[in-house]
């Protein structure tokens, strides 16, 4: 599995609260992301003890999945954790996106921008492109390569393409020479 320094959250495709749970209200990973079917996933202890590896430390999660999504020249990976409430999520969201600009090895490039009212983060690192939000109680984390990037996310929170920013902002005027 490729090597990523992050966490993250449950998504199905429309990725609704209500809809990120299985019949029994466990975490569902969708199965496939943007064409990419789910190849491996992990939950419970195994998804938790990934996640505080990554993180060097535990995490406050109540309970979390990882799905590792395509072949491994074009992998995606979407961490979920679930939190006991809204403001536990938020927290964390904030804390790792304090420790992300405060400068975390591999990552750049944060941002961070709202679609319909969805605060959505994104960073660059290892080749990838990484975008993380709270959503209820669940933080999600979705890791993607460059070209899948925009219409995974758009899949994942259910709005077209014309919604989510392209990964780079345009200059809005070029400097005086």
């Amino acid at each position: 599995m490729m090597p990523v320094v992050v966490i993250a959250a449950m998504v199905n495709s429309g990725c609704s609260a209500d809809r990120a749970a299985d019949a029994s209200g466990d975490l569902a990973l969708p199965e496939d992301i943007h064409g990419l079917p789910l190849v491996e996933s992990h939950s419970g202890p195994a998804a938790d003890s990934m996640i505080a590896e990554l993180h060097k430390s535990e995490l406050a999660a109540a309970e979390s999945a990882i799905g590792v999504y395509g072949p491994s020249d074009m992998r995606a990976i979407l961490y979920v954790s679930r939190f006991t409430t809204e403001a536990q999520a938020a927290e964390q969201i904030d804390a790792m996106s304090d420790r992300i600009s405060a400068g975390t090895p591999g990552f750049g490039h944060q941002r961070q921008f709202e679609i319909r009212e969805q605060q959505v983060h994104s960073v660059f690192g290892r080749g990838q492109v990484h975008y993380y939000y709270v959503t209820g109680r669940e933080m999600i984390w979705l890791t993607v390569p460059p070209n899948l990037a925009r219409p995974a996310l758009g899949e994942l929170l259910d709005v077209p393409l014309s919604e989510i920013p392209p990964l780079t902002e345009a200059p809005t005027s070029r400097p005086a020479a």
